[in-house]
């Protein structure tokens, strides 16, 4: 499911690098696509402490952890997309990401996990050499679908065995930085009032770059906080 799971994120981006494509025909397909990877089993469960301290039905926690599925998968791939503003960095940091899961994947002794995230962090690292600064090449959104929907993934097959409140965060913690700046960005069109889909130069290498970092110290910088 992994594997399979990635493929129409990457079609999507791959199509739009060349037609393309509506935000909101992206979103409906994302969305469409996550809901199938949730009826699968590959879903965001809901922590044992949280059931047993609040009573609610099956079908109330089967409508939840479809909602929190779809918000994550659709929400990390878009995350990874977002940070592909600079040469080198949406990858660099798949590939830190990449590593933090495979030394977790040895912590749970997930054979699964580490093999996966090793295939990333692999692909990453090979791509890195040219589309370091300055750019040879770029992935396009084809590339950063592929990587963003196959960290998303990851994260939830990490999740499926043992679910409690501190797997959670350690999770988010890897993905800290990707989740951090599509939060900020979101936040901030809507205060605006402006579409969350409309491009702004927002992001957070977009802020560190007009504080008057060049393009490899933010780069570095933001590689060093994901570590």
């Amino acid at each position: 499911l992994l594997n399979f799971g990635i493929i129409p994120f990457f079609l999507i981006g791959f199509l739009d690098d060349i037609f393309i494509l509506s935000p909101y025909t992206r979103l409906f397909i994302q969305v469409l696509t996550s809901i199938i990877i949730w009826s699968q089993g590959l879903s965001m469960k809901i922590p044992n402490i949280f059931i047993s301290s609040i009573s609610l039905s099956n079908s109330i926690l089967e409508i939840i952890s479809l909602i929190v599925t779809v918000i994550w998968i659709v929400g990390i791939t878009n995350a990874i997309n977002w940070l592909d503003g600079l040469d080198g960095l949406a990858a660099g940091i798949s590939a830190i990401i990449s590593a933090g899961f495979i030394f977790i994947g040895f912590f749970f002794n997930r054979g699964d996990i580490i093999l996966f995230a090793t295939s990333i962090l692999g692909v990453t690292l090979g791509f890195l050499k040219y589309n370091s600064y300055p750019h040879d090449l770029i992935m396009g959104d084809g590339g950063s679908y592929f990587l963003g929907s196959a960290l998303a993934l990851l994260s939830l097959s990490l999740l499926q065995v043992e679910v409690s409140y501190n797997n959670i965060f350690m999770v988010f913690l890897i993905l800290f930085i990707p989740i951090f700046d599509m939060t900020q960005v979101l936040f901030t069109r809507i205060f605006l009032g402006l579409s969350p889909f409309y491009p702004t130069k927002g992001h957070i290498h977009h802020r560190m770059i007009r504080s008057g970092l060049n393009h490899p110290k933010t780069v570095n910088i933001l590689y060093l906080f994901t570590f």
